[in-house]
């Protein structure tokens, strides 16, 4: 929505979601869905393609992949699509937590 704190600044003119923001929804939908941390080790590739505003009903798409060597640690890949158009997409160093 348009009244969306973190949008306040971001830009007056032509508002859109900024990419921290959209890194940290990935890192807080994982912990919830994946059992992730949410904090990320490393940042090991972003793309941003396609601006997000306010109004966009966006998909959020997420898969895990554990390291072979510590099933502990592995790369959370994240990405955005308003219908058809790919958004951003990343590929995070992150722990998985245990039950």
């Amino acid at each position: 929505p348009l009244e969306l704190v973190q949008l306040d600044g971001h830009f007056v003119q032509a508002p859109i979601l900024p990419g921290v923001l959209q890194v940290g929804w990935a890192l807080a939908h994982a912990a919830q869905r994946l059992g992730t941390s949410e904090h990320c080790r490393e940042m090991e590739a972003l793309k941003f393609q396609y601006l997000l505003r306010p109004g966009d009903r966006v998909t959020l798409s997420l898969r895990y992949e554990a390291q072979a060597a510590d099933a502990d640690h592995g790369k959370l890949h994240f990405a955005y699509h308003l219908d058809d158009a790919h958004c951003s997409s990343g590929r995070l160093l992150v722990t998985r937590l245990h039950d």
